[in-house]
């Protein structure tokens, strides 16, 4: 786990070289982030600017309470168009 971006909404780790089947670092992070929050979190802002500055891919899983038809909704809210 990676302790300085995770939190009670957040949980976020590191994976390296996994059985030869993952040849570097690769970053996961769950996220919820409710409604009545910003999004994205400031947390995960700072995990993207981690993973960018040390060329790490990063793959986010999330429940970000946002509408967009990028990801197959029938409509977009504003959470959406900031995600």
């Amino acid at each position: 786990m990676l302790p300085q971006y995770s939190n009670a909404d957040v949980v976020t780790i590191s994976i390296n070289n996994l059985h030869g089947i993952i040849p570097k670092t690769v970053i996961f992070a769950s996220v919820y982030m409710a409604e009545e929050n910003a999004a994205p979190p400031h947390i995960v802002e700072e995990l993207t600017t981690y993973c960018n500055q040390n060329n790490l891919p990063l793959a986010i899983g999330c429940d970000a309470n946002a509408h967009h038809v990028a990801w197959g909704s029938s409509n977009i809210n504003e959470r959406g168009v900031r995600l």
